[in-house]
């Protein structure tokens, strides 16, 4: 409206038609510049309806039935150093479970996570657990020392990232409602 405004203004001015059209066009850059676009919840969640809920339950379960996998063969398990390592991998297994569980709209990020990286600790930690009944060996002791290590970073980064976005979200909601209140 107002760059409609501005340029009927500029036409009854006296200016000719193309130099209206600019300085309308002018003007709605110009607002669009300093307010923005409204932000409507229908285009930010947009990507949510695709996922249904019991989609967003399905992998949730996957990674509950997985964190609970984690702990049975952690009982397999009788280094103290591994089994250490594997609880700390559980905890944080379970921060991310419980956080999907609070923000459901983070599933669909997190899919790749539960279904490669847990997916992927539960089968080398299965495999591991059978080796090891079978036969003690100090190097496959230190590789397996080794991926814990590297999937408790992982699993690290991954609720990390998770916690990120969401601060991501609250700056981008701030910002607009403080430029929405400063115009007002």
């Amino acid at each position: 409206m107002i760059s409609s405004g501005a340029f009927l203004v500029a036409l009854s001015a006296g200016y000719p038609v193309l130099a209206s059209a600019l300085i309308g066009g002018a003007c709605y850059v110009g607002y669009r510049m300093t307010i923005g676009t409204d932000v409507n919840p229908e285009d930010i969640w947009k990507d949510l309806d695709k996922l249904t809920a019991q989609r967003v339950m399905e992998q949730i379960d996957k990674a509950r039935r997985n964190m609970k996998e984690i702990r049975e063969i952690n009982k397999q398990i009788p280094a103290k150093d591994l089994s250490d390592k594997l609880n700390i991998l559980e905890e944080k297994g379970n921060k991310i479970v419980e956080l999907l569980i609070n923000e459901p709209k983070d599933v669909k990020r997190a899919t790749r996570f539960i279904d490669v990286y847990l997916a992927g600790a539960v089968s080398v930690s299965r495999k591991f657990a059978d080796v090891q009944q079978h036969l003690n060996d100090e190097d496959i002791h230190r590789q397996y020392h080794d991926f814990l290590e590297e999937m408790i970073d992982t699993f690290g980064k991954q609720h990390a990232a998770l916690l990120d976005d969401d601060v991501l979200d609250l700056d981008v909601e701030i910002e607009v409602l403080q430029k929405r209140m400063r115009v007002e």
